[in-house]
């Protein structure tokens, strides 16, 4: 029995949601003449079954005993393949039926063609068509564009096997992303190509991709690739930033964690001089002129459009009328998948909070919100409660900050869940309007409350992606079950659902959330702001210069255990050195009882409230302990700027202080009401200045290497980047280095 001319090769693991619509579409091809090789990558999932319910012959599944990673995935089905031409397909795509047919008469007519790809239509998880990409078809066209991007879609190629063996092509396996790039970085110099220009697979744009999941990696190496591919056209290879720039401003590609460039002109002038030099053939100069045209329409130039416009059009006149043509099929699709006219306007944010006093939910916005908007993130703060020293802030940072906090006391009489319902629907409405007219690529909810105006308010304006954050425990849900049933329900239409600390994932993951939507971002330390030495900090305040002063940064209110705190102080033994504690934080209903209740125990000379401050850097700074006393706690801001400000922490073990604090080396961990075992810690510490110096250290370098600012802000990018390019990805691929599992301790 001869050779079937054809091996498909297909590599899957864990596919099982799209794979058997997949491999229907090529058992029905109307090119019969070839092999299905499928190799199971490992999966856990239905995947393998699902290959052998298929009795046609043409199928041969080969089962890794383990994951071995997609790259080294294909290679093993490259050795099994016996064909003249290897068709690439993917587990999640749909194959036109005519696919094959026609690429293999592409190659039968050109034996100098090694391969040969085509357009795809992009779909989302349903199958829903989102928009058309097309590719250079020429030989030439392709060695242009691949000069600045992957000029091929990956799943639509087929390969003259022959050109692979003879040159010793397979995939590089130190690559898990962009494998195929390279792989035609080095095929380029050994055979010519083409691309058919008609949409021969539906390509699906889903969490689970490869390209979404390693999406920085992706992009990080594509620069490498084409810089290798300038090499190899004889030319000194452009400068890394402005590749970066002609991925921005000409391919539409969001780089993860890179702040998008405000002016393309630079970019697109690099761009057309490379075109000008390098741009062979009618094919290329259509590309070269269509895309710095279609740039030049989109983004902002901020000198020299004209002439940039008159240079473009000297390449090909016929452009812009190409231009208009090819992109026809888009304009079709968003068309009619969105809502109204007005597209999402790429880097823009608006984030819902409750409101924007002093809190450690405040401060955490206060302190991401002017970074991000520094990298050019456009941002707007709906707040639904009060205003505050936070709002203020953000102001002077050239944040817009929208007053909705609308009052429904007049609603009081109604019974309470109708009330509840009827205030978030107040505030979700014109909540609703506004994201229709400003189109923000996302929306970010923090705290419950938000979170279900925000929610109501994003499906009536039918906008995703929306995300929502988790910042405690959920203890508060025992005193209001209805407010907590409605939350579930928003949060379980949410894209990405955040949380703070291991403690608030496991919540989350109990209340029966997908954890495939979680994603754990750590808050991050802001700088500590201008400090004031110690000495003279300690003079102003009237602190003794000899004094160990302990302090507490934490809103007076019960659940943070400011009265277990005193309880422990009055079980100090009485000969220690001199210490006091400071309180810093605004009263919320426990003030009164911490002071009665310090003079009663006999510590009025020791206790100090000092209420809300703005200079916590510096009190930090002048102190020698830093305490936590909370009942519960989703992750504190407290502990890890102590840390931070190289002060030993005593923290109770609630909630994300265990994150935070590592017992025993940078600081420790007490049980939660216990103030004996507080008391022990604190006078631990208060006796040995040798411990307290080490173990400071110890926390400080911990604040640098797992709690940083910049750490913070760099995740929220890749969040918001990754979700905006594709809102069906997972958000624990797209924050990688802070994955969260459902059974993790």
């Amino acid at each position: 029995m001869s050779a079937p001319r054809v091996s498909v090769l297909m590599a899957v693991y864990n596919g099982a949601a799209y794979l058997r619509e997949s491999i229907d579409s090529v058992l029905a091809q109307t090119y019969r003449d070839f092999e299905f090789v499928i190799v199971d990558d490992g999966s856990n999932d239905e995947s393998a079954r699902i290959v052998r319910s298929y009795a046609d012959p043409r199928i041969k599944l080969h089962v890794a005993p383990h994951n071995l990673g997609q790259t080294t995935a294909l290679n093993v089905g490259l050795r099994l393949c016996v064909g003249e031409f290897v068709a690439r397909m993917d587990g999640d795509d749909v194959c036109h039926p005519e696919r094959f047919a026609r690429q293999i008469a592409a190659l039968d007519a050109d034996p100098a063609l090694g391969i040969v790809g085509s357009a795809v239509t992009i779909v989302d998880g349903r199958g829903r068509p989102l928009d058309f990409s097309p590719q250079p078809e020429s030989d030439a066209a392709i060695r242009f564009v691949s000069l600045t991007r992957n000029p091929f879609h990956h799943p639509t190629v087929v390969m003259r096997r022959r050109t692979l063996l003879d040159h010793g092509l397979v995939y590089d396996e130190r690559f898990q992303a962009n494998q195929d790039f390279e792989l035609w970085s080095r095929l380029l110099t050994a055979t010519r190509a083409a691309n058919l220009p008609q949409a021969l697979l539906r390509y699906r744009v889903h969490g689970s991709n490869i390209s979404v999941k390693r999406l920085a990696e992706q992009q990080r190496t594509s620069i490498d690739f084409c810089r290798k591919r300038q090499l190899d056209e004889g030319m000194a290879p452009l400068d890394g930033q402005t590749l970066f720039g002609i991925f921005d401003a000409l391919h539409g590609s969001r780089i993860v964690g890179i702040e998008r460039l405000a002016d393309v002109g630079p970019a697109i002038d690099a761009f057309l001089t490379l075109a000008e030099t390098r741009a062979a053939d009618t094919d290329s100069r259509r590309w070269a002129t269509s895309l710095a045209m279609r740039a030049l329409v989109l983004r902002r130039v901020g000198r020299g459009r004209a002439a940039l416009a008159a240079r473009a059009l000297r390449l090909s006149i016929r452009a812009p009328i190409d231009l208009v043509v090819a992109n026809a099929p888009t304009l079709f699709f968003r068309s009619v998948r969105a809502f109204d006219a007005s597209p999402a306007e790429e880097r823009s944010l608006m984030v819902v909070v409750a409101s924007l006093r002093v809190g450690g939910t405040e401060r955490h916005i206060g302190a991401i919100l002017p970074e991000l908007a520094r990298v050019g993130w456009k941002i707007v703060v709906r707040r639904t409660g009060a205003d505050g020293p936070i709002g203020d802030r953000l102001r002077a940072g050239g944040i817009e900050v929208i007053d909705a906090d609308i009052s429904t006391d007049r609603l009081r009489w109604l019974p309470p869940l109708l009330r509840g319902l009827i205030a978030y629907l107040v505030h979700a409405v014109p909540m609703a309007l506004d994201i229709r007219r400003r189109r923000p690529a996302i929306v970010h909810a923090f705290l419950p409350g938000p979170t279900v105006i925000a929610g109501f308010a994003c499906a009536i304006a039918r906008h995703r992606p929306f995300v929502a954050s988790r910042r405690a425990l959920n203890h508060y849900q025992a005193a209001n079950p209805r407010a907590a049933w409605i939350e579930r329900h928003v949060l379980a239409r949410a894209d990405a659902i955040l949380g703070n600390s291991r403690a608030v994932m496991r919540d989350l993951a109990g209340e029966g959330h997908d954890p495939s939507r979680f994603a754990l971002i750590y808050n991050g330390a802001p700088p500590a702001g201008e400090i004031v030495p110690r000495t003279a900090f300690r003079a102003r305040e009237g602190w003794a210069s000899g004094e160990i002063a302990m302090v507490i940064v934490a809103n007076l209110l019960a659940y943070k255990g400011h009265l277990d705190l005193v309880e422990a102080l009055a079980l100090l033994p009485s000969d220690l050195p001199h210490w006091t504690l400071n309180i810093v934080g605004r009263d919320d209903g426990e003030g009164a009882a911490v002071t009665a209740r310090a003079a009663a125990l006999g510590l009025r000379e020791h206790v100090r409230l000092l209420g809300p401050r703005d200079d916590v850097g510096a009190i930090l700074a002048a102190s020698d302990i830093a305490v936590s006393a909370s009942h519960e706690e989703g992750f504190s801001n407290s502990v890890i700027e102590a840390m931070a400000a190289g002060l030993p922490v005593v923290a109770t073990a609630a909630g994300g202080s265990i994150d935070a604090v590592v017992d025993g080396v940078t600081g420790r961990l007490v049980p939660v009401r216990a103030p004996e075992k507080l008391a022990a810690a604190l006078a631990e510490l208060i006796v040995d200045p040798e411990k307290r110096a080490r173990i400071g250290a110890a926390g400080a370098e911990r604040a640098r290497s797992h709690f940083s600012l910049d750490a913070c802000v760099r995740n929220y990018m890749s969040l918001y980047g990754g979700l905006s390019l594709a809102p069906h990805a997972r958000p624990s691929d797209l924050v990688p280095d802070t994955k969260f599992e459902a059974t993790s301790r």
